[in-house]
């Protein structure tokens, strides 16, 4: 079972307060400085700061977890249809040759 951990931030794109976070791969790793949060409504990329606030990643940043979140997208296309996949890609502004 995956342990979700409760700290109430606000995403840095789209203004969501989202509460619940867990790691990917189901570990009970709690949220740190330099983890990875996806906001559960625009599926944006955060980084979180020391005192677990959010914020956008750099673009070196951005390079660096782009693989991870190609494969979390790919996840998450089992819930979604190909056009819904293809929209969230296009307002993350992710492009294909990345």
């Amino acid at each position: 079972m995956v342990k979700r951990h409760k700290i109430n931030n606000e995403c840095p794109y789209c203004g969501r307060q989202n509460q619940l976070h867990a790691e990917a791969g189901g570990s009970d790793i709690a949220p740190h400085e330099g983890a990875v949060s996806i906001c559960f409504q625009c599926n944006q990329p955060a980084m979180f700061n020391a005192d677990l606030t959010l914020r956008k990643p750099t673009p070196e940043e951005l390079d660096e977890i782009a693989d991870d979140l190609r494969k979390y997208l790919a996840m998450r296309a089992e819930v979604y249809t190909p056009t819904q996949l293809l929209d969230l890609l296009s307002r993350s502004g992710w492009q294909t040759e990345h």
